[in-house]
């Protein structure tokens, strides 16, 4: 069952004109941070870059493949991964296969039971991807 779920999705990821997938996870405190991405980090393998905001709780992140985005949750002082896309540590998550696939891939980490972070996050992934969307649709009538 996992399997064929796994196949159905990435069919309709490459299929499809996604504009972005986004993804949900909760981890538990101490034992999954933005740290682990940091340089001697356990994961730091598949860090391209990181940007930690000490004022921030460190399990309450986003990662992405996408550079676009990690810059604009940057300057909004975000807790933020790329994901080095060049050379990942192919481990068959989503991330990796939309990281080769080049579709842009945002997932909002936050420790379980902080429902208001992640909704927080979530409502700042959902206006950087309008902005986004909107920003390549007056690029294409200017062009066009």
């Amino acid at each position: 069952a996992v399997k064929l779920f796994s196949n159905l999705l990435t069919e309709k990821i490459t299929q499809s004109q996604f504009k972005y997938v986004v993804t949900l996870h909760n981890n538990t405190a101490d034992n999954y941070s933005i740290l682990s991405y940091q340089q001697g980090g356990d994961e730091a393998g598949n860090t391209e870059e990181v940007f930690v905001n000490t004022k921030n709780d460190p399990d309450d992140f986003i990662y992405t493949t996408d550079r676009w985005m990690y810059n604009e949750l940057v300057l909004q002082k975000v807790n933020v991964i790329l994901q080095n896309n060049d050379n990942p540590v192919d481990d068959g998550s989503l991330s990796v296969y939309c990281g080769m696939k080049s579709v842009p891939y945002v997932n909002i980490e936050t420790e379980h039971g902080h429902y208001r972070m992640q909704r927080k996050l979530l409502l700042k992934v959902r206006r950087l991807i309008k902005k986004k969307i909107a920003n390549v649709n007056i690029k294409a009538s200017v062009e066009g």
